[in-house]
């Protein structure tokens, strides 16, 4: 594990996404609230072959994680998880992949907030998606991408660039499942070269 670089030495100049919704529809995905995925679907719209076929979808941007922990019904697990945190982040050198376990339980036990439940019911009608028949495991799914972060592959990548956790914001693309002949990811660059 040599090269790991101290949580402190990473720049000041990694900023902090504000809150502004906890769901928002393709035409509002910009860099500063969505990831790459999420604005590379907003590039397409429009631009395919009408043979090849767009799913519809909505995202959490960044910054909704953290006002769920915030808000009150989920008081005792923001305390778990700010306990945690600080535990990895004491531990220096070493990591426990143990805590890393305990981190993603908590985002796990996390509740929906009625607001942000609301919310993405609104914009997913919006766009022509339908509500999941499943909300329950649907909300899971949405906090398994937040949680994550607390792999030790992240982890692991956080600390070898020196980027401390609270400046790491997950953003969750939601989007329709297309029944499909083929599937394929194409890349135009060799990602490891």
């Amino acid at each position: 594990e040599k090269g790991l670089v101290p949580m402190a030495r990473v720049a000041a100049n990694l900023s902090r996404p504000e809150f502004s919704a906890y769901a928002i529809s393709p035409d509002r995905f910009t860099r500063e609230n969505v990831g790459g995925k999420s604005n590379n679907l907003k590039h397409l719209k429009g631009r395919l072959p009408p043979w090849i076929y767009l799913p519809s979808s909505v995202a959490l941007p960044f910054g909704v994680f953290e006002k769920v922990l915030s808000k009150k019904l989920n008081r005792g697990h923001a305390k778990r998880y700010e306990a945690l945190t600080r535990e990895m982040d004491e531990a220096e050198e070493e990591w426990r992949p143990e805590v890393l376990g305990k981190l993603r339980e908590t985002v796990l036990a996390l509740q929906a907030p009625d607001d942000l439940v609301s919310s993405l019911r609104q914009v997913m009608e919006g766009v022509g998606l339908l509500w999941p028949g499943d909300w329950k495991g649907a909300w899971s799914c949405i906090k398994g991408v937040w949680g994550s972060k607390w792999n030790e592959r992240a982890f692991l990548s956080r600390k070898t660039r020196g980027i401390p956790h609270e400046h790491l914001f997950m953003a969750v693309l939601i989007q329709e499942v297309v029944r499909a002949e083929y599937s394929f990811v194409i890349h135009t660059v060799n990602p490891f070269t």
